[in-house]
C-alpha cells in the first residue's frame, strides 16, 4: 500500500487512516479505491482481525 491508506493493526483491532490531508483525503484520482479495496482483502484474510 501507498503512503495514502495507513494500515495498522494492534492486537485484533485493524486501524485504517486516510493520510492525504493536503488534498482532504479524496477517494478519486489517487489509489484510494484499490488500496481500501485491498485493505478489506487482508482484513478477510486475516482471522485474528475482530475490529476494524
Amino acid at each position: 500500500m501507498s503512503d495514502f491508506l495507513k494500515y495498522e493493526q494492534e492486537g485484533h483491532i485493524v486501524t485504517l487512516t486516510m493520510n492525504e490531508p493536503e488534498r482532504r483525503n479524496p477517494l478519486t484520482g489517487n489509489t484510494a479505491v484499490p488500496e481500501f479495496l485491498a485493505a478489506v482483502e487482508r482484513i478477510q484474510d486475516d482471522r485474528s482481525v475482530r475490529a476494524s
